[in-house]
């Protein structure tokens, strides 16, 4: 009598109410959600209580990106192993260096590639050079730079107005940016550039 005054898509079962098997069935043919009241308390409880995390400090905020991202970067250095040895310890050195980002010590990935690779290097990486000998390799490194670009981006607009972190920021930015600077650098290799590697 209640579906033909008004057609209703779910059904609350009052508490100390049970519902005939014929209702049942009625409910369950036409595709109507049945719980009980108790039952969506207990899930609308559940819901309110799954916010996303508030992070307290920029390192929290870092710990399961970072984790992410390391285990991006040791997916694609698996990729990279079976294209170009040279490049995928590269990789695995800049993973190194990214699993260390909350670490106030500002040194350098250790890489023998050229970090100040000047801008008008830097390459919009395209089919075209998928379709190439190296495409592979072009298309993986583009991934991770994209991937990093993502996080940068993320970092900024979650991070940048908080007073206080202003400092932990642009360390972190900058050593993000250097990484990013470095596969660059390995794109344009691959991609048949100057050779940018120390002492060549």
């Amino acid at each position: 009598m209640h579906y033909q005054q008004e057609h209703f898509t779910d059904y609350t079962i009052k508490q100390g109410t049970r519902l005939t098997p014929e209702a049942r069935q009625f409910l369950l043919d036409r595709k109507i959600v049945f719980l009980e009241q108790k039952q969506q308390k207990s899930q609308l409880s559940n819901v309110s209580n799954s916010k996303a995390p508030e992070y307290t400090s920029i390192s929290s905020y870092l710990k399961p990106k970072l984790e992410k991202i390391s285990a991006t970067f040791l997916l694609m250095v698996s990729f990279l192993t079976d294209e170009d040895m040279y490049t995928a310890e590269q990789v695995l050195i800049l993973e190194n260096y990214l699993a260390d980002l909350c670490n106030e010590n500002d040194e350098h990935p250790r890489v023998t590639v050229d970090l100040s690779l000047k801008t008008e290097k830097k390459h919009v990486v395209s089919a075209f050079h998928i379709q190439s000998s190296k495409g592979k390799e072009i298309a993986f490194l583009n991934f991770l730079l994209a991937d990093l670009k993502v996080f940068r981006a993320e970092l900024m607009t979650n991070w940048s107005e908080k007073t206080g972190m202003e400092e932990q920021l642009n360390l972190i930015i900058e050593k993000v940016d250097k990484v990013c600077t470095v596969l660059e650098g390995l794109i344009h290799k691959a991609i048949g550039g100057d050779d940018v590697s120390e002492g060549k």
